[in-house]
């Protein structure tokens, strides 16, 4: 078995279903589409050696991750990941549950890929078929700035949505601001931006000023 093979069958089982779904660009493991506003990423997360013996799945099994990525919510001006941004660098995340039971791989989250790869079309077609069912809906709930405002606004956040930050944290209010900021309402966008600018300067100065007491002062060696 080779991850190679994997990748072969992620092009040929998967990549296919998610062109009909609007997905244009794709690597080996991950696919990219383009919307009004932003960016929604589909990625196959693989694993090294190390998780192998930390968790006992092989390196051939994978889990399936989303992102959407806004432009108008990002602080930094990077071209790659404005037109590629990995799953870890959306704004929005979450990550899929496989749909059938695998009982030697109790895990809910990881496809379990054994050694000779025996199983693999199987766990594909199960991987496929989530992301249909469940994953495009989930990309599509943020198909506009007006609709990601009101999530952000209303929504705490769970273990299918992260990366947005608790509710009312400096994070999720950074978000909220931008998102306003770009909607045209900017006395409220500005105004919440600089409460997140005053809370994030205050949790920096406090960590400062915890490092400052941790210090020892140094021993003189005059006598």
């Amino acid at each position: 078995m080779d991850s190679r093979i994997v990748n072969r069958e992620i092009r040929r089982e998967v990549w296919p279903a998610l062109r009909g779904r609007g997905f244009d660009t794709f690597t080996a493991r991950t696919a990219w589409r383009r919307c009004a506003d932003g960016i929604c990423v589909v990625n196959f997360q693989s694993f090294n050696s190390y998780f192998l013996l930390v968790d006992g799945c092989t390196t051939f099994s994978f889990a399936l991750n989303l992102g959407v990525y806004f432009h108008a919510l990002s602080e930094r001006n990077n071209p790659e990941t404005q037109i590629k941004p990995k799953c870890y660098e959306c704004h929005f995340q979450s990550k899929l549950f496989k749909a059938i039971a695998q009982q030697n791989y109790g895990r809910k989250d990881i496809w379990y890929v054994d050694p000779e790869g025996l199983n693999l079309l199987e766990v594909l077609d199960d991987a496929r078929r989530v992301l249909l069912d469940d994953g495009i809906p989930w990309l599509d709930r943020f198909s506009d700035l007006e609709h990601v405002l009101e999530i952000l606004v209303r929504e705490s956040e769970t273990e299918t949505l992260f990366g947005i930050g608790a509710k009312w944290s400096p994070r999720r209010k950074l978000l909220i601001g931008r998102a306003a900021v770009a909607m045209g309402e900017e006395e409220l966008g500005l105004r919440v931006l600089r409460e997140a600018d005053a809370e994030l300067l205050s949790i920096k100065l406090r960590f400062e000023s915890l490092g400052r007491n941790g210090r020892q002062p140094k021993r003189s060696n005059n006598k």
